[in-house]
């Protein structure tokens, strides 16, 4: 463990004894606390308020230092230098406002890695069990028990959107312990926790993830200008910053015509499914909480979901609350045909739902609940962990569980309803909303490096995520950090329905990222679940993205940065050859069969090619004729996995590469 305890500059002790220990005015932006990791060795911006034009003096134990004056607006952003690793120091903030000065400190602070760990679900999948959509990783409970690392501090930023660029985010740096451990991320904490083991530095890890999201909702509006096809939205966006009033008008009006047009065309309130004495004897009962079985969960549109619940004679009269945990996507949700509550913002598919019941609704005897589930995509339906499913006595904390058993009918297909108005909503989706919200608050931490895990929601979009995952990251380090080091994952396998080549493509084009210096890709052909979008195997993917950081950053010796990386695709005279780096002392079968590989002929469709292992060489070869094949890919499939490995027993990327003659 590292304890470079620096004696006290004078300068620090000055300040100490002379400030005034009045009530401090001056503030710093929520990302700057105490127990925090502060990168070391360079210069980080500390943004706060202050009274107008105070001098803010910034000192830190180890010996930097930085003053500035706060703006007419109270506004001040600091330079600080930082220094070597170590740790713990004291940094104290002093107001000078002419009348005697106040102060404050931060105390546990340490010199360090800072990184940023970002994504959509993939990324924001907790150690532990939260609910069926995040199970936990592999052996959860044990790996949760074992989790414990004061040098590795942990911070995850609070999910918020917003249509400008903003100063502050919401949430607390943590050591790592058991407790703070369960609900991080799990790729974070065990690329954190490898990473700080072998390079021997404090390592603080910055969560900033939201599930379902796309690419775009994470750069900056100038970044996707640049790129282009998104100047409609980013136009309108910047309407909510100009005139907010009127956008607001515009948008509840867009929502109301919205939802009258949905409830007009909803099957199951066309016929009263909601209503207490509805018939639904003919329908099936499935077990909620759950996610929806097969001939429901593949539904994307409304289901139905109704159960009887008997209130005792000493609740008639009294409020009651509703549970139910995380609803996938959204909801709208009736007692005794009255609705009591909804949720229908997207991105809202694991978020707990509470709905409160007056008390005039509550009579003794039997009552209906019904819960109509709209799923945009993917599985569906009331998928939070059984306890939280649940009618509580707000007066007395008496709970009547509501898991078990329910009747479920499907409504509306989604193609069957009004699309919801996207052009002024505000939401994880809305392009550059989430960098907005969750990561320029973010970018005075010059942190080292970003690792992300993202592109499901992006996979019908491959040839435009070629062109913005690169934009990412040349944005994020103009942004944070011009040296700032990124390692991305590879979608894992998933039985997506219905898929015509969009999973490989997407694979492909996150392959875009390494014509880019200090990037790096790691396979997860070999750890996915084609029934579960959410792979339990979460270590594997942080070690991975840690041994790039470890070779790139900290130079570890004799070791694979990774699995194999494709360099060329020669034609032979009877095969083709694909040459491999990162594969010393060869390739290695993880199969009986070198599978996964298919050759693009001239009538440009792709045919299975049948690979065999020769050194650091796959030879190709199959019904096709070589000298008829052009290009050649691997692991396009949406469940593909990995098929030979480099001698660490790493797989290689999925890829597509043309035949060189």
């Amino acid at each position: 463990m590292i304890r470079e305890h620096h004696a006290r500059p004078a300068t620090f002790v000055a300040l100490v004894l002379a400030s005034v220990h009045a009530e401090a005015q001056v503030r710093l932006d929520p990302i700057w606390q105490s127990r925090m990791v502060l990168q070391r060795d360079t210069t980080v911006v500390v943004g706060g308020s202050a009274k107008p034009q105070a001098l803010v003096r910034i000192v830190g134990e180890w010996g930097g230092s930085g003053e500035t004056r706060a703006g007419a607006d109270g506004r001040f952003a600091l330079e600080l230098p930082t220094g070597p690793a170590g740790g713990p120091h004291q940094v104290r903030v002093v107001e000078d406002a002419g009348a005697g000065a106040s102060s404050f400190q931060l105390d546990d602070v340490w010199l360090g890695d800072v990184w940023i760990a970002s994504g959509q679900s993939n990324m924001e999948m907790p150690m532990g069990h939260l609910h069926a959509g995040y199970p936990g990783v592999v052996d959860w409970e044990a790996e949760v028990a074992a989790a414990s690392n004061p040098m590795v501090r942990l911070c995850t930023v609070e999910n918020r959107v917003s249509a400008s660029p903003l100063v502050a985010m919401d949430g607390a740096w943590l050591p790592a312990t058991p407790e703070s451990v369960r609900n991080f991320s799990a790729v974070g904490w065990y690329f954190a926790q490898r990473l700080q083991a072998e390079a021997h530095v404090p390592i603080g890890i910055v969560a900033a993830d939201w599930g379902g999201t796309p690419i775009e909702a994470w750069m900056p509006a100038k970044a996707l200008r640049e790129v282009g096809g998104f100047g409609e939205q980013l136009d309108e966006l910047q309407s909510m910053v100009d005139d907010p009033a009127a956008r607001a008008e515009v948008e509840a009006r867009q929502l109301a015509q919205w939802r009258a047009g949905f409830e007009e065309k909803e099957a199951g309130v066309r016929a009263a499914w909601q209503a207490p004495l509805f018939d639904d004897s003919q329908w099936r009962e499935v077990q909620v909480p759950a996610p929806l079985p097969l001939g429901y969960g593949e539904h994307d549109g409304t289901v139905w979901l109704r159960r009887v619940v008997d209130i005792p004679e000493h609740w008639a009269g009294s409020a009651l609350r509703l549970e139910f945990g995380a609803i996938d996507d959204c909801d709208t949700t009736w007692w005794n045909g009255v609705q009591v509550g909804e949720t229908m913002e997207p991105g809202s598919w694991n978020s707990p739902r509470r709905y409160a019941l007056p008390p005039d609704l509550v009579k003794a005897g039997r009552a209906v609940v019904a819960v109509r589930v709209l799923d945009t995509a993917g599985a569906g339906g009331i998928t939070g962990h059984w306890s939280s499913c649940k009618l509580v006595k707000e007066d007395s904390g008496e709970e009547r569980r509501l898991h078990g058993f329910w009747k479920v009918a499907i409504g509306s297909a989604l193609a069957d309803l009004p699309p919801r108005p996207s052009r002024l909503e505000l939401g994880p989706w809305t392009p550059s909303a989430l960098y907005n919200g969750m990561l320029a608050p973010l970018a005075g931490l010059r942190p080292r490096g970003a690792i992300w895990y993202q592109g499901e929601s992006n996979r019908a979009r491959a040839d435009q995520y070629r062109r913005l995952f690169p934009a990412l990251v040349r944005s994020w380090r103009e942004a944070m950090s011009s040296d700032l080091a990124f390692y991305a994952v590879q979608i894992a396998p998933f039985g997506y329905g219905g898929d015509k080549g969009e999973t490989g493509e997407l694979r492909d084009a996150q392959r875009s990222i390494l014509n880019l210096p200090r990037t790096g890709l790691a396979s997860t052909l070999d750890v996915g679940d084609p029934a579960d979008i959410h792979p339990k195997r979460k270590r594997e993917v942080g070690e991975r993205l840690a041994r790039m950081a470890l070779v790139d950053l900290h130079g570890l010796k004799g070791v694979s940065r990774g699995g194999p990386v494709p360099v060329d695709c020669l034609r032979k005279i009877d095969e083709i050859a694909v040459r491999f780096a990162q594969a010393e002392g060869g390739l290695k079968a993880k199969s009986a069969m070198i599978a996964g590989f298919e050759g693009q002929c001239d009538d440009g469709k792709w045919r299975p090619l049948e690979g065999e292992i020769a050194g650091d060489e796959i030879l190709l070869h199959g019904a096709s004729l070589p000298s008829g094949v052009v290009a050649v890919r691997y692991g396009f499939g949406p469940v593909d996995v990995a098929t030979f490995t480099n001698q660490e027993g790493w797989p290689s990327i999925a890829f597509r590469m043309a035949v060189q003659p």
